[in-house]
């Protein structure tokens, strides 16, 4: 079985999962060498979305790698320490892959430079991060990315207050929330890496002490100073607008409407961040509220009672099935002939 499949989702290494060879990326072209790639029963095989183009620019020693390095000098490290990042820490890359799979030696490892920390999340620390092949540490070589920390273990059912929503994370909560997020990145919105979201280059998670990172594209400043999305340029208010639009067309509601969520790169691109309170699939009115809401903060429209709220929601569905109605029972156009 070929390491480092990026785009399979979170699993613990118990649970041996295996894939077939046609979800697997990198399979040998040889017949014989196919061969000796593990196989399962059909009935035992998790499926996953083949491998797409939006990987094709991130190098294969970032995908097959199996395990990063994370190193902060001792001076840093004082500022978070408290967080139980220690100078090194080693996180195994998928866990869905066994054991018996990895290479013995040398690993595949990502050498990551912790820089300057960006953020303190309810979930995550973020940091500006670079990351390099091998420990020469050459600046050709070298990826300038994001990197989101968290140990789960740290969490004792603390509880966390956003716009509309509490969070209360413990072991098994924060665990959920790492999960949610690697499969929003690498499933749902795959086909969005590098545009309204940034690329994702791996999960990697310690499954004995629960702590868990996270490497995702460099997406450049956080928008806004005063904490939500309204304290933005109005060029910008219309970008968060289109992304929201975008991600809901997928039926995901984000959870929150914060700058913290947003950033900004050199070229004017705006990303969304942050998943890890998403709700895939939800309901229609909780997508309507989640737009009002960032309309709102905009200041693109005029703030509405709750009950008014819904009763325009109310109408407005009842308008759309009225029609979806009346299409439904017109009668088929005739099709018109060429001597018409």
């Amino acid at each position: 079985m070929e390491k480092g499949a990026k785009d399979l989702p979170l699993r613990t290494r118990s649970q041996q999962v295996q894939v077939k060879e046609e979800h697997v990326e990198h399979v040998p072209e040889n017949a014989n060498q196919a061969e000796d790639i593990p196989r399962v029963k059909e009935e035992q095989v998790e499926q996953y979305p083949e491998h797409t183009k939006e990987a094709e620019d991130i190098p294969s020693w970032i995908t097959k790698a199996v395990r990063i390095e994370i190193t902060k000098s001792k001076d840093e490290f004082d500022e978070v320490g408290y967080h139980a990042l220690g100078p090194e820490v080693h996180l195994p890359f998928h866990p869905a892959i066994p054991v018996d799979d990895l290479p013995r030696y040398p690993q595949p490892t990502i050498f990551a430079r912790l820089g300057k920390l960006l953020g303190l999340g309810a979930l995550w620390d973020v940091y500006q991060a670079e990351i390099y092949p091998d420990e020469e540490y050459e600046d050709e070589k070298c990826i300038k990315v994001f990197i989101k920390y968290t140990d789960c273990k740290d969490f004792d059912d603390e509880s966390y207050y956003g716009n509309n929503y509490v969070t209360t994370l413990n072991l098994e909560t924060a665990l959920t929330g790492v999960k949610l997020e690697h499969e929003i990145y690498t499933q749902t919105f795959r086909d969005l890496q590098g545009t309204v979201i940034p690329k994702h280059y791996g999960t990697f998670i310690d499954i004995d002490d629960k702590s868990c990172a996270m490497i995702i594209e460099d997406v450049g400043t956080q928008l806004g100073a005063e904490g939500t999305v309204g304290h933005v340029a109005p060029e910008d208010k219309e970008k968060i607008q289109m992304i929201f639009e975008i991600i809901h067309s997928k039926k995901v509601l984000h959870g929150g409407a914060r700058h913290a969520e947003f950033y900004k790169a050199a070229n004017g691109e705006v990303k969304i961040t942050d998943f890890h309170i998403a709700t895939p699939d939800a309901p229609d009115f909780q997508l309507a509220w989640e737009k009002y809401e960032v309309k709102r903060v905009c200041g693109l429209v005029k703030r509405m009672s709750y009950r008014d709220f819904v009763n325009n929601f109310n109408e407005n569905e009842q308008t759309k099935h009225a029609f979806e109605t009346d299409v439904k029972a017109e009668k088929p156009l005739k099709r018109i002939k060429a001597n018409d």
